[in-house]
């Protein structure tokens, strides 16, 4: 079985650009973050491709290796409140590390109705960890500079309400690659909202609290 989680997760959507673009904040974002804090995500990839991620921050401890860390769940389903889950993740991640291959000591996979299994060490280890490496660059080809512009910070209308967010762009040349609307406001990640124009992904907080209660039973 938990082979089998391993397998799903790996063809989950938590290793796409739009499951590495929310996650990614995380990798520093996780050491500030207060327990109880929550923010649920709508993800929209076009005419039947709407589906929903939610966060949160359940509990703290210290980890294996003597650092101290938090639990935070992690949530993929159809639904906002979650209802019937396609896939539960409970990872205890070191603060000062983040969610990365040796931030992550402990992680519990649930698949749809299955019951949770923890994964192996080895397994936890290399849940967040990027094992391609860097691709290089054509031989001959110019070297490849993204740059970033920050706009001014304004009122910005979401599905959790009306937010004050300062949108960053990171631009290839001309083309917009990643445009992110950043608030203090959002638990956790700080987006409100996230546009990714190559994939044609719309990333947008739907709800968000400080209430947060564990949902994952150990296994």
């Amino acid at each position: 079985m938990i082979s089998l989680c391993a397998l799903v997760l790996a063809a989950s959507p938590i290793g796409s650009p739009v499951g590495k673009a929310l996650t990614e904040p995380l990798k520093l974002g996780i050491t500030q973050a207060k327990v109880g804090e929550w923010a649920t995500f709508r993800i929209d990839g076009g005419p039947d491709r709407v589906h929903f991620w939610k966060l949160a921050v359940v509990g703290e401890e210290t980890d294996k290796k003597g650092r101290p860390a938090c639990w935070l769940e992690l949530a993929m389903g159809q639904h906002p409140a979650m209802k019937a889950p396609l896939m539960h993740l409970k990872l205890l991640v070191a603060r000062a590390v983040g969610l990365s291959g040796d931030g992550v000591t402990r992680a519990i996979i649930a698949v749809g109705t299955e019951k949770p299994n923890e994964l192996s060490d080895d397994a936890a280890a290399r849940l967040l960890t990027d094992e391609s490496g860097p691709t290089a660059p054509p031989k001959g080809s110019l070297p490849v500079e993204l740059k970033s512009y920050t706009g001014a910070p304004s009122r910005l209308v979401t599905l959790a309400g009306t937010v004050t967010a300062t949108p960053v762009e990171l631009r290839l040349r001309s083309s917009v690659v990643k445009r992110v609307w950043v608030s203090d406001a959002i638990p956790l990640l700080k987006v409100a909202k996230m546009e990714i124009p190559g994939i044609g992904q719309t990333i947008e907080v739907r709800d968000f609290g400080i209430n947060a209660q564990p949902q994952m039973r150990m296994p």
